[in-house]
């Protein structure tokens, strides 16, 4: 009987202490699952940021790429546009150079001076 009581002892104890330890699984089971989701939402919140850090690269390699263009464009308008400046100023230049020597053969013809010594363009009634 003794050995009954003994062994019903032991049984309890062993229960009771195998009720601690799935207890203690169940602690260190939820323990660790937190920790893996926690893990894992870090996880996630880095690879968006790295997402988010090389769309914002590619859009600014993008960008540059089209400024780089729109720049070389702009360039060959300025280029273009100086090069139409300084065709108009030879143009100019020469419509003065035709209307003064117009303005001396006529004078030339008509015999007028102006009294600053300039040739005055002469009219003639027909």
């Amino acid at each position: 009987m003794y050995e009954n009581k003994t062994l019903i002892q032991s049984k309890k104890l062993l229960d009771s202490q195998m009720q601690d330890l799935l207890s203690q699984k169940h602690q260190m089971m939820d323990k660790y699952s937190k920790e893996t989701k926690t893990l894992i939402n870090e996880a996630k919140f880095w690879m968006d940021k790295i997402k988010q850090q090389q769309l914002r690269h590619h859009q600014e390699a993008s960008s540059s790429i089209y400024k780089e263009e729109v720049n070389t464009e702009l360039d060959q308008v300025n280029a273009k546009l100086a090069a139409l400046t300084v065709k108009e100023k030879q143009l100019v230049k020469l419509k003065e150079e035709n209307e003064w020597k117009e303005r001396k053969r006529v004078g030339i013809e008509g015999g007028e001076e102006e009294s600053d010594g300039s040739l005055a363009r002469a009219c003639w009634d027909d």
